[in-house]
């Protein structure tokens, strides 16, 4: 039995099946590209390993907001009681002028949206086990601790003046503990 020729229908079926085929090989291969775009960006700018900087980029930073991949606990600290009060969005706010990060950049608007609501625990738990791994390289966790501190005695006591509270304060320390003895030793010193 003679093989027939495909029909024109059948032809502009195959080409339009070959041509779907072929732009969405084109777009992994422009998806692959913009992260590893990603990644070499947050590697850059942290200093860090491929897979380091892999990890990072899953939790969604890129080269911009990793630059305030550190101030993450900062924000996990004002959500302790459940609501981020005005003095504690004020100090963080201020935290990321003085490092000269402007408002409208990616950095800025990513801690303004995990001040709008409570980030995940698994988020805030992959953080933490990053930020121990970058510690004692391109993160100074006893500084993050301190840091800490500022934003939890902006709200704390009468008049928002000398105390924080005794869930802001057991987070710290949880914070500290997993992020190894430089940050517990500044929890410690923090206390007395």
């Amino acid at each position: 039995m003679p093989i027939r020729a495909p029909s024109l229908n059948e032809m502009r079926y195959l080409q339009a099946a070959e041509a779907e085929r072929r732009a969405a090989l084109r777009e992994k291969i422009e998806s692959s590209a913009r992260v590893l775009g990603e990644r070499d960006a947050i590697a850059k700018t942290l200093a860090v390993n491929e897979a380091l900087a892999e990890r990072i980029r899953k939790l969604g930073f890129d080269g911009d907001s990793a630059r305030v991949l550190d101030l993450m606990p900062l924000v996990f600290i004002s959500w302790a009681d459940g609501r981020v009060q005005p003095e504690e969005r004020a100090t963080i706010l201020g935290v990321l002028e003085a490092r000269k990060v402007a408002p409208e950049s990616e950095a800025a608007t990513l801690i303004a949206t995990l001040l709008e609501r409570p980030p995940p625990q698994a988020f805030q738990d992959e953080v933490i086990r990053v930020l121990r791994s970058l510690a004692g390289t391109s993160v100074d966790v006893g500084n993050i601790v301190a840091l800490c501190r500022k934003v939890a005695e902006a709200s704390g006591g009468l008049l928002g003046i000398g105390k924080i509270s005794g869930d802001e304060s057991y987070l710290i320390e949880q914070i500290a503990g997993k992020l190894g003895l430089d940050a517990q030793k500044r929890f410690a010193d923090g206390m007395r």
